[in-house]
């Protein structure tokens, strides 16, 4: 076989083993984690508004849940310096627990001095300098976008 010929079998490998969706820049950035940073391409929004948008890219996407370290410094280095990004951590209400999107509980957090405060904000938004987890109205129109998708 020529190495040519090779080379193109293993990139034809690779490319099948990512179950990421094809097209609009999703990235694998973990074994069965693709993302999608849209925080060059769409202002900052409203939660509600980010959920919806990334379900128009692709209906399983949610917003990001972050497990460790390591998947807050990938969603850091995706956010291209965004002033902020919504995760998708968030609760009923000021009595319940926090919940990921999927159900997983939650079992790595980053809150930043003070948080997660109480009141009537529900969902979360990780700050962009220094990567700190902040409670916050739902309807905050301030933070940007990444999707998350679990394949």
């Amino acid at each position: 076989m020529h190495r040519l010929s090779t080379v193109f079998l293993l990139l034809s490998a690779r490319a099948a083993l990512s179950a990421c969706p094809s097209g609009a820049g999703w990235v694998e950035t973990a074994a069965g984690v693709c993302h999608l940073s849209l925080t060059q391409t769409f202002p900052p929004m409203t939660a509600d508004d980010a959920l919806v948008l990334c379900g128009d890219f692709e209906p399983a996407a949610t917003l990001p849940e972050i497990y460790s370290y390591r998947d807050e410094l990938t969603l850091e280095e995706l956010s291209g310096g965004a002033d902020s990004v919504w995760l998708g951590l968030w609760r009923f209400s000021n009595d319940t627990d926090f919940l990921w999107p999927s159900g997983d509980p939650v079992t790595y957090t980053n809150w930043a001095a003070g948080e997660p405060a109480f009141g009537d904000d529900e969902c979360v938004l990780m700050e962009g300098a220094d990567g700190g987890w902040k409670v916050a109205s739902c309807a905050d129109s301030s933070a940007s976008v990444i999707c998350y998708l679990r394949v």
